[in-house]
């Protein structure tokens, strides 16, 4: 169920920022759903995890990179996500 809503939102973000003239980068993480369609023409980049499709705007990122948060600029990984 999470991996199916968390499509249905990624999908509705892409088509609400679609018609807006401007460039946007997206990062999306902790979620299982695979990347398998491409952005929008105007996302110039979307970095996520889970990625299952070959695509110049598209990058992975490993899976506990949204676990880490960054404490006077050292990154930590925080027990409480």
């Amino acid at each position: 169920m999470y991996s199916l809503h968390a499509y249905s939102l990624c999908k509705t973000l892409f088509d609400l920022i679609r018609d807006v003239n401007h460039r946007f980068i997206v990062v999306t993480h902790n979620c299982d759903i695979n990347i398998d369609f491409s952005p929008p023409d105007n996302v110039f980049k979307w970095f996520s995890q889970n990625v299952n499709i070959i695509h110049e705007k598209i990058e992975s990122i490993p899976i506990r990179i949204g676990k880490l948060s960054v404490v006077s600029g050292h990154p930590q990984s925080r027990e409480d996500d």
